[in-house]
């Protein structure tokens, strides 16, 4: 394995896990992206993909703790999942596009790709690499999963990832 230097920019900012969330701004919602950016922090959002392959910010792989919906996120398509509300607010969650449109280069993103055994890991990170081919805003991609790291670093090996 190569070792590669960390950039510059990954190492100079705090990043807020899942946005800034609080009242009002739940977890990897877009309004806790704004407040995270507003603290003048970096953004850590979660990825899963939907049933019709779209990446979403989105952390856990059932819908209940986040929106009181019954069943697995993966079951769901995207327009299904963005019509929901996270609880208690007016978010809603969002395709990773939207999100990246949203926070446009204002600060850095690191994006986790979120797996588990028997998930399709390339088929989320080729959907995603397709999506930050057109991002010029600084972002690193990351997962526990060492599939991921891998395949960016096979594939698109000027996206930092880890």
């Amino acid at each position: 394995m190569t070792h590669r230097a960390a950039p510059d920019w990954l190492t100079q900012w705090e990043y807020a896990h899942r946005g800034l969330h609080s009242q009002g701004a739940p977890e990897n919602s877009l309004a806790a992206a704004e407040a995270a950016i507003a603290a003048g922090m970096g953004i850590e959002c979660d990825i899963q993909r939907s049933r019709d392959d779209h990446p979403m910010v989105f952390h856990d792989w059932d819908l209940g703790p986040l929106t009181g919906e019954t069943g697995a996120f993966e079951h769901r398509v995207a327009n299904e999942i963005e019509a929901l509300c996270l609880l208690g607010t007016d978010q809603r969650p969002v395709r990773l596009a939207t999100f990246l449109k949203a926070v446009a280069g204002r600060v850095p993103l690191l994006i986790e790709i979120k797996s588990r055994r028997g998930y399709d890991i390339e088929s989320t990170c080729i959907h995603v690499n397709r999506l930050l081919g057109s991002y010029s805003g600084f972002h690193a991609v990351m997962s526990f999963d060492p599939r991921v790291a891998r395949w960016f670093r096979r594939h698109a090996p000027r996206t930092p990832c880890g």
